[in-house]
């Protein structure tokens, strides 16, 4: 369980941090960053921040709509299989070595989940996911009810042919 987060201090955290080689996690303001070029791909998981679009075809961009609220996926299981299946696809991105930044407006919750799904697609349990994540911030992945859909997820991403 996450310890007590200081928004503040979430606030001044880098606006992303490389948690895998080339699968890269962070906030809105990674978007603002004099880095931000550095990236192939940008994946936006914040319902309300559109990703940044290329006009010269040099990045990719794609939105996975989430609300960071208490989440209860029992009820609606075919979310996490369609987040799954969007992570193995992210994955499947980092091991063809572009550079992804999945971000969200802090830089904790959506992005988080996106990020864990990920990186247990890249052969990570969802215990050393959370670890690797939270390595990051102390505060990220706090949404508990996030962090209670990681077994269900490992339990399909593992039963994958």
């Amino acid at each position: 369980m996450a310890s007590h987060c200081d928004f503040d201090e979430m606030a001044k955290a880098p606006p992303f941090t490389e948690v895998y080689p080339g699968l890269f996690m962070g906030s809105k303001r990674a978007l603002d960053s004099r880095d931000a070029g550095l990236f192939d791909v940008f994946i936006s998981t914040a319902a309300e921040i559109k990703p940044p679009q290329s006009i010269m075809g040099d990045f990719a961009s794609y939105h996975i709509l989430l609300d960071d609220k208490p989440w209860k996926f029992g009820d609606h299981p075919e979310e996490v299989v369609e987040l799954v299946t969007a992570a193995a696809d992210v994955a499947m991105m980092v091991r063809r070595g572009k550079k992804v930044l999945i971000f969200c407006h802090m830089g904790m919750n959506r992005s988080g989940l996106m990020t864990a799904l990920t990186l247990m697609n890249l052969g990570y349990t969802w215990q050393q996911a959370l670890a690797a994540i939270r390595q990051r911030h102390g505060c990220t992945l706090s949404n508990q009810s996030f962090v209670d859909s990681l077994p269900f997820a490992q339990s399909i991403i593992t039963a994958k042919p």
